[in-house]
Formats: C-alpha cells, structure tokens, sequence
C-alpha cells in the first residue's frame, strides 16, 4: 500500500500506510496530504468514523502513481473539469478525480480543453468503497 501522510498538527506528521493507522491510533479530526495540492482541509475518515474518506483513497492512489510508479507529481492535477456544458442546458461539467499528462502541466496549461486531454494518459475516478 501507497504511503499517506496524516496530519494532526503543524508540528506533527505521520507518514505511513493510511488503513494501518486506522487501527492503531485514534485520528479523528486528522487532516489529509496531498502530495501534489499540498494540505487539505479533508478528514482522513468518513463521516461513519470507520472507513476511509475518498480523499484518503485519493491520497493513496497518488502516492502509489509518484512513488511506485515513478509518474512525476508535475504531470498529476486533481479534480479536473474535463467536459464543460453538457446536457440539455449546457449547465453541467464532466470531472475526473486524477489526471496523469504525458508532459508536465505547466507545459499545456494554456491550451484548449481538447488539446489538453491529448497529452492525457490516464484519468481516474476515485470512490472511497
């Protein structure tokens, strides 16, 4: 399993597998980090105060892509409109939770939507189930 580092204060940070500290320490109120947003203001745990959060699982799913799969953390974004003015109206937009680019994004930021998802290698959806 990826590692995810847990906060629960600016002083202390713990860096280990998420689901292992789920059964060997009390971390209600523990803040996320992101390893390419930074800080977080999301729970590692759901509101069931069991299981993770689906932001814990996105945390784990971007540690594995930078640390096992060496993808550069310059080629993630996260939680990107993809698709805008969908539907019958035009008011709805079609997301992905994680994107990896073939290049780094600050090397496409300035393109179009359309030419930003040719250099997309893989898009992600993240549940927490």
């Amino acid at each position: 399993m990826a590692k995810g580092s847990l906060k629960h204060s600016p002083e202390r940070s713990v860096d280990a597998p998420v689901d292992s500290l789920f059964d060997s320490q009390a971390i209600d109120g523990v803040l996320l980090y992101c390893p390419v947003r930074g800080p977080l203001g999301a729970k590692a745990l759901a509101k069931d105060g069991l299981t993770p959060s689906e932001d814990a699982r996105r945390v784990d799913f971007l540690n594995f892509l930078i640390e096992e799969r060496n993808y550069p953390h310059e080629n993630i974004r996260v939680e990107v409109v993809t698709i805008k003015n969908l539907g019958e109206s035009g008011r709805n937009q079609l997301r992905a939770d994680v994107i990896v680019y073939d290049c780094p994004w600050s090397d496409i930021e300035d393109a179009d939507k359309q030419e930003q998802l040719t250099h997309a290698i893989l898009l992600a959806e993240i549940k927490r189930d």
